[in-house]
């Protein structure tokens, strides 16, 4: 092999590249027109979910209000929907690959009891052994707005006992 043809393919390569960045630059310089930040499409941010002002737990706060069904539906959206799916049918996109799946409120098939209390024991303190997390550090008020919005979805309405209700206040004086 001759030393003038040693590495002769490496030369044409580099040469080559060198041409086409220079053609680039011509081109991106002078040719291509950059558009004015007036003509670029602005993509739509998704939509905002309004949480409803907060509301003030007055009288038996286990007994629901257009208010706090209002409010719990706001909140529902924002912080429940993702698993629960947006009409509470346990079909959210997070809880797709969720095992257990969530809970589908429309059926109202319970597993700790569908009552105002033992709803708002689970949004309180979780549910041991599924991904459903403890929602404790919502104010009270909106975890019982909760309650009454999941208890607006469901065909399946368990009511308090006398028994729930003076339980609850006896946790209350505590």
């Amino acid at each position: 092999m001759l030393q003038k043809d040693y590495n002769k393919g490496g030369l044409y390569v580099f040469v080559f590249a060198m041409v086409f960045v220079f053609v680039f630059f011509v081109y991106i310089t002078f040719v291509h027109e950059n558009p004015s930040p007036d003509d670029q499409k602005v993509e739509a941010a998704a939509p905002v979910v309004a949480t409803p002002a907060p509301v003030a737990m007055t009288g038996d706060p286990w007994v629901p209000t257009p208010e706090m069904v209002a409010r719990g539906e706001g909140l529902f959206q924002t912080n429940c929907a993702i698993c629960h799916g947006p009409k509470g049918l346990g079909d959210g996109p997070a809880g797709k690959a969720l095992q257990p799946p969530p809970r589908n409120f429309v059926e109202g098939k319970w597993r700790y009891g569908g009552n105002p209390f033992q709803l708002f024991k689970v949004i309180t303190e979780g549910s041991p052994g599924t991904s459903m997390a403890s929602w404790a550090h919502l104010p009270e008020a909106d975890r019982w707005a909760l309650v009454h919005f999941v208890r607006s979805l469901t065909k399946n309405k368990v009511e308090a006992s006398e028994a729930d209700i003076k339980a609850y206040k006896e946790g209350q004086k505590k």
